[in-house]
Parts: structure tokens; sequence; C-alpha cells
């Protein structure tokens, strides 16, 4: 007996999830670059950035930077307010700087963005708050602990 209300349970909600999904609006692709332009985005995005930095170092080797660029998570506060994280952490193989030295790769520090913004813009958003600036740099790639805050802020009209 247990099976049977344990299937049709379950093709009762398989069934019943096409009425309960949202159709979301297709988005052009200019709407959606202007969207990720803005600095205070209500979308989840994670951008991937890899830099190559040829010749460097006496072995003239490539420099490999490979970071998380900006992703942004918002958060819904309440009705009329929302917290914007923009996260960067990059990490990187360095070649060696000198003769007989070693490689050197890891993390390099990082930092995140809060932006306190009003969740109603109505075509002008803006947002303010605080960059932490954290130590996650690895120790075996040479790069200084640095810890830091500071305020920024960012304005974006579409439109």
């Amino acid at each position: 007996m247990k099976k049977r209300i344990t299937a049709i349970l379950a093709i009762g909600t398989l069934s019943s999830g096409q009425t309960l999904a949202q159709s979301a609006a297709p988005v052009s692709d200019t709407e959606l670059s202007k969207e990720i332009e803005n600095p205070v985005t209500r979308r989840i995005t994670l951008p991937l950035r890899y830099e190559a930095d040829f010749l460097d170092g006496p072995y003239k080797a490539t420099k490999d930077t490979f970071s998380i660029d900006q992703a942004v998570v918002p958060f819904r506060l309440n009705e009329d307010w929302a917290l914007i994280t923009r996260t960067k952490l990059p990490g990187e193989a360095q070649p060696p700087k000198k003769l007989g030295e070693h490689w050197a790769g890891g993390l390099s520090n990082g930092y995140t963005t809060f932006f306190l913004s009003p969740e109603h813009g109505e075509g002008f958003y803006w947002g303010a708050g605080p960059v932490l600036y954290y130590p996650s740099a690895t120790n075996f790639g040479g790069w200084r602990q640095q810890m830091g805050l500071r305020s920024v802020g960012g304005i974006h009209q579409s439109g």
C-alpha cells in the first residue's frame, strides 16, 4: 500500500511541475549585455577570465592568470532593498624570476564588493557599500597577505 501511495505522489508531483514552473520572457543579447554591465544587477553571473603574459622572466615563459572576475550574487533583503555582492578571486602560475628558481603558483589576494541598493530603480539604479580585501593568497605564491576595507558606489541608468 505504501508503494502505491508513494508512486501516486511521485507522479502527481512530476505532472504538476509544469503548471508551477514560471516561464521567463526571452531576453535579447543587447538587453543581457546591458544588464551584465550594470554594477548593481539583479542577475547571478559567474564570469571567468584568463590572461597570459608572454615572455616573462629569464626563461621567456608564460605567466598564466585564471580568475573569477567579479562574480555577482544578489540577495533580496526585503521588498525595498537588495544586497549585491561582486567577488574577484584570481589564481596565478608565475614563471621563475631568476635562473634556477622554481615556478610559483596559487591564489592571489581577492576582494568582494557589497552594494546596498534599492530594489526598484525604474531605469536608474544605484548602490553603495564597502569593499573588503581579504588575504586569500597562498604562501608558496610569493604574494603578500593583504587585508583592507574601503567604500564604493555605483550608478547605472538603463534605457
